[in-house]
């Protein structure tokens, strides 16, 4: 009978990290498969049904550990003892980050949940929470502390940067730093899970519209018509100075 003890934090980071490795190759997988359509249907395809791919990803990742009980690659990866109530949490917290409500909070609070998840960070690197720990072959027992004395120098000082930058940005920089509203520059606009097809980045950034009414990142397009005149999806004829920067 296999022993198990509490796993290091530097064990169970490890695991995260590998689970994100592997479900990203499943993702690959069923991409691959979209490669072998025509042209006119896979990057449509793809486009339209890019959710339900991560989706599928995270389900074929966790599913044989749910049926069969048998761990998952980053489990085997790591000798980190099995757990479904674990790997249940897991898989849904990734289907989460793939829905329209996960989304939509992003775009209208992104501030908040950018300073969620360091608060999860910290706590995760200061305290030894039970929702945090695993079971490894290893026996750390008697330099747990030690081993983890790293993620507790990291916890402090995220806690620190986190009350400096909130401090700075909510009292500082209104007082000391604050423009005339003339001189404020227009901020950034992102649309959210519309995928540049110039970038391939999964968000368009300051999107810019053509003649034709497809949309890319305002800086993509730019580049692009410094070596041609003409759409890349439709090849239709737009001037730079026809290129409409969108804005709310």
């Amino acid at each position: 009978m296999t022993d198990y003890y509490t796993a290091s934090k530097a064990e169970v980071e490890l695991l995260a990290q590998k689970d994100e490795e592997y479900i990203t190759s499943i993702q690959s997988y069923f991409q691959s498969i979209t490669e072998l359509l025509p042209l006119r249907y896979k990057k449509t395809l793809y486009q339209n049904n890019k959710k339900l791919i991560k989706n599928a990803s995270v389900i074929v990742y966790y599913m044989n550990s749910f049926f069969k009980n048998n761990p998952t690659l980053a489990e085997t990866y790591t000798s980190i003892k099995p757990s479904k109530i674990q790997n249940l949490l897991h898989m849904i917290y990734h289907l989460f980050m793939n829905t329209n409500l996960y989304s939509k909070a992003r775009m209208l609070y992104p501030n908040w949940i950018k300073r969620l998840k360091n608060l999860l960070k910290i706590v995760f690197n200061l305290y030894d929470m039970k929702i945090f720990q695993r079971l490894s072959t290893s026996d750390y027992n008697r330099t747990y502390t030690t081993i983890n004395d790293p993620f507790n120098t990291i916890g402090k000082l995220m806690l620190i940067k986190l009350c400096f930058v909130e401090s700075f940005d909510h009292f500082i920089k209104p007082r000391v730093f604050s423009k005339p509203q003339s001189q404020i520059e227009n901020k950034e606009v992102v649309y959210l899970n519309q995928e540049c097809l110039l970038c391939y980045n999964e968000d368009i950034i300051n999107p810019a519209l053509a003649n034709c009414g497809h949309v890319f990142c305002y800086e993509c397009y730019v580049k692009w018509t410094s070596k041609s005149l003409n759409c890349p999806l439709c090849r239709v004829y737009t001037h730079p100075r026809e290129i409409i920067l969108l804005r709310n």
